[in-house]
């Protein structure tokens, strides 16, 4: 499976705020009217409602969001839906996103991997990078279209040559598995190497797991015990299990080309 987006991630060419006190912690649009910073999911929904009755289609996407999530609301699709709607047809990329997230999902509306995809070619068309990785995801898995490793690389390649580190860490996995392309552990290491170093948990993790078996990479043991750790100060779930066995030497068998974690999100 091929790491995605699911919804709209809120780092905009706007002033952003990092809710630090929340859990978890999440950067949201701030509207510039209201000032650099809040610290609480109540006060973000106030000023984001004030920002949305003036029209910022970035904080109708925030609300989108939180209510998609649950995040200092109860979780409400059908709230989620009308926020995110309400942006996405006012041309926000991001919104547009979360509303193909909706349909990809099934979360409040009845599933539908073609509209997904309608939403994010949409997105694609404002050069959200984050939707080109969707759209990938989609045509990997074979959802609303046919399953194309060719085509999910085209789309995973556009978004990782823009540095977007999650198709960056796709485009790796693919390398690796040799899915729409030749197997190549070196060029996999390469293309994780660029999402880990934008601190990307699952990319961490896997080429940890390249230096401990050395696919692709020289066996350094040294490197793969400070990946484990930048993944696990990332939130990886595995990475610390991993790691305590690594210090601790102790044997696992090595992997044959499962090696690497995926994870669908």
């Amino acid at each position: 499976l091929i790491l995605v987006k699911s919804s709209a991630s809120f780092i905009f060419p706007l002033n952003t705020i990092a809710l630090n006190t929340c859990n978890p912690p999440i950067k949201f649009v701030f509207p510039d009217e209201f000032g650099p910073y809040i610290t609480d999911y109540d006060n973000a929904l106030k000023l984001f409602h004030q920002s949305a009755a003036g029209g910022n289609t970035y904080a109708e996407n925030n609300i989108g969001f939180m209510y998609t999530y649950g995040l200092g609301v109860p979780q409400d699709y059908d709230q989620a839906y009308k926020w995110l709607n309400r942006a996405a047809t006012q041309g926000n990329s991001e919104a547009q996103i979360g509303m193909g997230s909706l349909y990809k999902n099934g979360w409040g509306v009845r599933r539908d991997c073609f509209i997904a995809m309608t939403w994010y070619e949409r997105s694609v068309a404002h050069g959200n990078t984050d939707a080109m990785n969707n759209i990938g995801y989609l045509y990997k898995n074979g959802l609303g279209v046919p399953k194309d490793f060719e085509t999910a690389y085209f789309w995973f390649k556009k978004a990782a040559d823009k540095n977007n580190p999650v198709a960056q860490y796709n485009i790796g996995n693919m390398y690796c598995y040799g899915e729409g392309v030749e197997k190549d552990f070196a060029k996999g290491a390469e293309w994780l190497t660029k999402a880990a170093l934008q601190e990307n948990a699952p990319a961490q993790y896997n080429l940890a797991r390249m230096y401990q078996w050395g696919k692709g990479v020289e066996k350094s043991y040294q490197q793969a015990i400070y990946w484990f750790q930048k993944a696990i100060d990332n939130g990886h779930g595995k990475a610390k299990e991993a790691l305590m066995k690594l210090e601790k030497k102790l044997p696992e068998e090595e992997p044959a080309d499962s090696l690497l974690f995926s994870t669908n999100l």
